[in-house]
């Protein structure tokens, strides 16, 4: 389990959090916002693979990068697998407290649900790329807790199978003094057409003020964009974004999707709706949507 532990920590694969709450979105240990824009100037570097070569905008210094793991519940395991959440949530408790990681969060997946649906746990860790490679110590993780907590944090594998990892890096969204709490959050998956990276991100950098107006007008709670790092496919979405709702009637009523029409009418008088959803879907294929809820995290 440690060596597994080592791994997972060494691979560099990350959360896909979002802005589910205002902490999501909130403070990092040392005060400074954890999703405001970066201050530092990205600059664009071109891979070339076989036959094709992309651009891609690489992370400032100081970016923020989230990520996600999907858990499968073990038949008959459930209420120990979310014992073995809480004796980690202590872990990570103590990891944030020492400045290894932001913030962890426990969320559960609304829909899709069932037997049949691909994961029912998601887990995300938001750190700084320095963050990310710094130690992982068993025996300092665990220290604090009592040996029955440690061999249930020890036995998690035993709950649930880790079906993934997932590492995103923060884009856009509300800053800490516009973002509010919420406990459900949307995700809609996106894929950026081919070519069009550059201009799909700034139609999400533009787009900026009216999900702000979004949060005013109590549509919504808070926002982020997040863009994929790890696993890289053309077969998997580039790019998620996350609204967030304080119940999930409040989501109903205002998702499906988030019709932004007025906030737009009020920030950019000039601009139709229409074009705008034109202009959205000739940049980037829907993938699809779920719903998660939110069950725990760190303080």
């Amino acid at each position: 389990m440690k060596d597994n532990l080592m791994r997972l920590l060494t691979a560099t694969l990350l959360i896909l959090c979002f802005g589910a709450t205002a902490k999501i979105i909130g403070q990092t240990t040392d005060n400074q916002y954890a999703f405001a824009e970066a201050t530092t100037e990205p600059h664009d570097i071109s891979i070339s693979g076989p036959g094709s070569t992309v651009l891609v905008t690489e992370p400032p210094a100081d970016a923020i990068y989230a990520t996600v793991e999907h858990m499968k519940v073990l038949p008959g395991k459930w209420d120990d697998y979310l014992e073995a959440e809480k004796a980690w949530k202590k872990i990570h408790q103590g990891r944030k407290q020492r400045g290894e990681i932001m913030d962890w969060f426990l969320f559960r997946c609304t829909y899709p649900g069932g037997t049949d649906a691909p994961y029912d746990y998601i887990t995300v860790t938001h750190q700084t790329a320095k963050q990310l490679s710094g130690p992982w110590n068993w025996d300092t993780m665990v220290k604090g807790l009592t040996p029955t907590e440690i061999a249930i944090a020890d036995g998690a594998e035993n709950t649930r199978n880790l079906l993934d990892r997932h590492l995103f890096v923060f884009l856009y969204g509300c800053d800490q003094a516009t973002c509010k709490p919420g406990n459900f959050i949307q995700l809609f998956f996106n894929n950026v057409k081919a070519g069009r990276t550059r201009d799909y991100e700034k139609f999400l950098e533009d787009g900026t003020a009216m999900r702000n107006e979004a949060i005013k007008s109590g549509k919504v709670q808070a926002w982020s964009i997040w863009k994929r790092v790890y696993p890289g496919s053309p077969d998997l979405d580039s790019h998620t974004a996350v609204y967030a709702y304080e119940t999930l009637e409040a989501l109903l009523k205002n998702s499906a999707p988030v019709d932004f029409s007025a906030e737009l009418k009020k920030v950019k008088p000039t601009q139709s709706y229409d074009d705008f959803l034109k202009q959205m879907n000739e940049l980037r294929d829907f993938v699809g949507s779920e719903v998660w809820r939110k069950v725990d995290e760190t303080e």
